[in-house]
């Protein structure tokens, strides 16, 4: 009886050290799945930064154009030599030429931002990849740990 008794404890010890190994491997498949998850995200995010940018970048020049075209127009209506180098030409050229560089910088922002997303979506990668070996890891302990247990009790006698 008490050899029974002892193998009955036995199994159930290994029982719950298996269902404890399982839910730490389900555990870390979910995590998994998250970081897996926040890649992507991050990922999408860094391309939409960049569309952004376009856009923006493209509406500034637009702006600046126009502002262009209308410092000329009001100009040329007072009489002005709006072709003429040192006066409106330079005016309207430092203007265009102020634009081009705040146009370079608002891409140049767009850019930064789409690459710390990207390097954030290859954190959230490595952490998906470290979750998965996490997962391997804590199966193959656990099934070490179950083979060494269940070893270490044949050779007691709880099974006989």
């Amino acid at each position: 009886m008490c050899v029974a008794a002892a193998g009955l404890m036995t199994i159930a010890s290994l029982g719950l050290s298996a269902i404890g190994t399982l839910f730490q491997v389900q555990s870390l498949q979910a995590q998994r799945s998250v970081a897996k998850e926040n890649q992507r995200v991050a990922n999408f995010a860094a391309a939409d930064a960049l569309e952004r940018g376009e856009i923006a970048e493209t509406e500034h020049r637009r702006r600046i154009a126009g502002l262009v075209g209308t410092g000329r127009s009001v100009l040329a209506s007072h009489g002005v030599m709006i072709d003429e180098p040192g006066g409106s030409l330079e005016f309207t050229s430092d203007i265009a030429e102020v634009g081009a560089l705040e146009g370079a910088n608002i891409r140049a922002n767009a850019e930064r931002e789409a690459f710390q997303l990207r390097m954030q979506g290859a954190s959230f990668g490595a952490e998906a990849d470290l979750s998965r070996s996490e997962q391997i890891s804590t199966a193959l302990g656990g099934a070490s740990d179950l083979a060494i247990n269940f070893g270490r009790a044949k050779r007691r006698g709880d099974f006989t």
